[in-house]
């Protein structure tokens, strides 16, 4: 009867070898040495390829064994040792014809033993620019023993540190193994011997020396690399070009030398009343180069050199270019570390000292270079230089009458006189801020002393309107007073030059007496507001403050 491995022994797992003939029976009585006794030799078990004992017909226990360890049945191999594999690392050396001085190389691989059913596998770790087709050398698989063992596998015996084995006409010697390869055959009774050192691979001491003996390379940086670090940084530095010949001066310089590309603009500074006119731009941006030895001939440089090969004369030339473009010659640019205080550059054959430079630009060198001495050069003036005078104040003729103070000003100060402009941040400010105040008219005539009326003043543009309240059988009509108007203080001279002083918040208090356009008014009341605006500004009417607010504050 055939048995399917692991299954139960119940009806359909059971079948009929029909390759058995010999049916034998059990035999039970056994003689022994002429003594005739019971038999209880149990059947030899099944052995696997790696020589463990293992019983096929039991199937695997799923649930809590009854038996004690070591005592139950056994599980399968596949199941016992599923998902387990011995690793040893080992080498082999490959001959070569090519190589001088390198008759082989050593390749190292790694050796896989899986135990549920005594399959192999070998495997080259892959090495970066080693030119050999790496990976998988033999794939998974039993492997026969050498000749002229050929019938039998290799098995786990035949496998361990420092030993010699044969694979398909390659050997291999194993140094090492893993940490569980190594208590898996302590524990099976195998010993392991301690690890070996593999031998050095000629190849890889030729690869090294000519590593060694090569030039260093530069590391190349990206081409935006320096653009984006540096990108909106510049070096300023204030500098003169003395140019000090029959007609000329000394020429005051802004040198700013830009980070992200090297490159350097100069701008001239015209001093007032110089006469100068037109673009400041001295040098545009540019790199400059460090030596200029004038400006070369037409086609005295060219990009590449051109070799005649063939022929003297005008016909049949034949030109080819220069590989090694022997003729060119290399243009050095100033850099970052070449401006410093006092330094002279060759700007295309003048002279440009440096003088001074900004905070940023001695932070940069402080941190980049380490230089702590930043003291400002001397510049040279010209002997007929003359002291900068004094802008003296320009005396306007007085005002004639006509119009506002600030238009004649205007008149006198353009041929083409502009509208006068207003406080544009006063007027953001304080739009819509307006301090009413009732008030009385005092007049030698008594029915102008009971005439009500309202002084607003506009604190955006210190304007003042007056608005008269009407009330019944008076015989005068209410509304606008005076329109809404700047007024200037009393007792000041009309027609003069200088511009005279308008009534300002701080005139504006209860129980002062104003005149306005020959009107005067005494101030009795003032409303919420202006009294809530004068307490939280006491600095702007003081007055005010005290006579107005102390009297509220006592109820």
């Amino acid at each position: 009867m055939l048995r399917i491995p692991g299954m139960p022994f119940l009806p359909g797992t059971v079948f009929r070898d029909i390759s058995k003939s010999h049916y034998p029976k059990p035999q039970s009585l056994m003689n022994y040495q002429g003594i005739s006794m019971l038999s209880d030799r149990k059947p030899p078990g099944l052995v696997d390829a790696s020589g463990f004992v293992i019983d096929p017909n039991c199937p695997p226990v799923s649930v809590p064994s009854i038996y004690p360890p070591k005592i139950g049945p056994k599980l399968p191999p596949w199941l016992a040792y599923d998902k387990q594999v011995l690793c040893f690392n080992a080498y082999f050396k490959e001959t070569l014809q090519e190589v001088y001085q390198a008759p082989y190389q050593v390749r190292k691989v790694k050796i896989l033993y899986y135990l549920e059913d005594g399959t192999m596998q070998v495997l080259e770790p892959k090495v970066e620019n080693s030119g050999i087709p790496q990976g998988c050398m033999v794939h998974r698989q039993r492997i026969p023993k050498p000749p002229p063992c050929e019938s039998d596998f290799i098995s786990i015996l035949d496998l361990n540190v420092d030993q010699t084995i044969q694979i398909f006409d390659r050997v291999y010697h194993i140094t090492s193994c893993d940490k569980f390869t190594r208590h898996f055959l302590n524990k099976s009774g195998i010993p392991v011997p301690d690890p070996v050192d593999a031998p050095t691979d000629p190849t890889t001491e030729m690869r090294k020396r000519a590593d060694g003996k090569a030039t260093i390379t530069k590391e190349k940086k990206h081409p935006f690399a320096q653009f984006l670090e540096f990108d909106r940084m510049v070096l300023k530095f204030s500098a003169y070009w003395d140019d000090r010949t029959e007609f000329g001066d000394v020429r005051r310089l802004e040198v700013c030398y830009y980070l992200s590309d090297d490159t350097i603009d100069i701008k001239e500074i015209f001093p007032r009343n110089s006469g100068r006119e037109g673009p400041s731009t001295f040098l545009k941006r540019s790199k400059l180069p460090r030596e200029f030895g004038g400006i070369p001939l037409p086609g005295e440089q060219t990009p590449q050199s051109l070799l005649n090969v063939l022929g003297t004369s005008m016909r049949n030339v034949r030109y080819v270019v220069d590989p090694l473009d022997v003729g060119r010659k290399d243009i050095i640019f100033y850099k970052d570390k070449d401006l410093q205080i006092g330094s002279v550059l060759n700007v295309y054959g003048r002279a440009i000292v440096l003088t001074d430079c900004d905070e940023f630009t001695q932070s940069y060198y402080r941190k980049r270079y380490g230089i702590e001495d930043f003291t400002p050069a001397p510049v040279p003036m010209r002997a007929d230089d003359c002291m900068p005078s004094k802008i003296k104040e320009r005396i306007l003729p007085p005002y004639n009458g006509w119009g506002t103070y600030e238009d004649s000003e205007g008149n006198c100060l353009s041929v083409e006189p502009k509208p006068p402009q207003a406080d544009f941040k006063k007027f953001i400010q304080l739009d819509r801020f307006i301090l009413r105040y009732g008030a009385k008219l005092l007049s030698t005539i008594k029915e102008n002393c009971e005439r009500v009326f309202i002084v607003s003043y506009y604190l955006s543009d210190d304007t003042i309107q007056i608005y008269e309240i009407a009330e019944r059988n008076s015989g005068f009509l209410g509304g606008e007073f005076m329109k809404r108007t700047r007024i200037p203080l009393p007792g000041q001279e009309k027609f003069t030059s200088r511009r005279p002083q308008y009534y300002q918040p701080y005139n504006f208090y209860i129980g002062a007496t104003i005149s306005l356009k020959d009107h005067i008014f005494h101030i009795v009341s003032a409303d919420e507001y202006t009294l809530i605006y004068m307490e939280h500004h006491p600095q702007e009417a003081i007055e005010t403050y005290l006579i107005s607010i102390i009297p509220l504050s006592r109820r």
